[in-house]
């Protein structure tokens, strides 16, 4: 709703699938986000905590010197979420799509992410960048575990797949889907 009040501006952002911003000139349809010099962005709850500039859950912030979106993700049920996050089960594999966007090379980048599989249960992850890939495997313990994962840095694009060798079960008594494991909060951290 932004955009309506700044007309006049160019506003960085891909409108060109926007029925709601028909107006906007060819040459300002797709603009990189990393050429900005503030942003408008959208935090949950738990990201809101000290945010002065805010109306909401928006936040008006100066454009960060990367930026990390998620595009899509493919595989898995539906997005499950509660005030401590989000997550994603899966029968088979699940893949995250990560845009990124910075005009200069962080000093590291990793993956941060909470599992849940059974004990003696693997989870295999799969990191594809645009010229480069990586894999690791986590063995489960049980329960809830957490793992941050280095990976090279990638300009333009970040896959992360997880798949499981293992035959999928019953989620719960009162569950009936099928799944392998869940994936919780899963992020991508450039520094």
């Amino acid at each position: 709703m932004v955009s309506y009040f700044l007309y006049d501006l160019e506003l960085a952002g891909d409108w060109r699938d926007d029925g709601y911003l028909s107006g906007v000139p060819r040459d300002q349809q797709s603009i990189s986000i990393s050429s900005s010099t503030y942003m408008v962005k959208f935090l949950n709850q738990d990201e809101l905590k000290d945010t002065l500039h805010r109306f909401g859950n928006l936040v008006f912030m100066k454009t960060p010197v990367y930026i990390v979106r998620l595009k899509s993700v493919e595989g898995g049920y539906d997005k499950e979420t509660d005030v401590t996050g989000w997550w994603y089960w899966t029968s088979n594999s699940i893949k995250f799509h990560y845009e990124i966007e910075g005009e200069k090379m962080p000093r590291s980048t990793s993956i941060r992410f909470q599992y849940l599989c059974g004990p003696g249960r693997s989870i295999h992850v799969a990191a594809q960048g645009s010229d480069w890939s990586t894999e690791m495997v986590i063995h489960s313990h049980g329960g809830l575990g957490s793992h941050v994962f280095e990976v090279p840095f990638s300009k333009n694009r970040l896959d992360i797949t997880f798949t499981s060798p293992e035959p999928a079960v019953r989620l719960s008594d009162s569950d009936s889907r099928m799944g392998k494991f869940m994936i919780r909060n899963l992020e991508v951290l450039l520094n």
